[in-house]
């Protein structure tokens, strides 16, 4: 037999890059509080509403990443400039 994910329990063993990733994915997609404030963490405002989450894109306009996250709206900066 292979080794179990878990340790004892419900207490993961080991955690992957793709387990946060897909994690991530989930709360972007479903809890917009979350979205809010991760933006906000980086001095950024937002009244914007999560058009898409995709997860290993290989090809779009910023090129190849983990998780791309298209949201309608624009993102206000700390110095007031928008970021549409």
């Amino acid at each position: 037999m292979g080794t179990s994910v878990y340790i004892d329990g419900r207490t993961l063993n080991r955690v992957e890059e793709s387990m946060t990733d897909l994690l991530l994915c989930e709360l972007l997609g479903v809890e917009p509080e979350f979205l809010t404030a991760a933006v906000a963490r980086f001095g950024f405002e937002m009244n914007a509403a999560v058009l898409s989450v995709r997860h290993s894109v290989h090809e779009s306009s910023l090129g190849e990443t983990d998780i791309e996250v298209v949201v309608g709206g624009a993102a206000i900066g700390a110095d007031g400039e928008v970021d549409a």
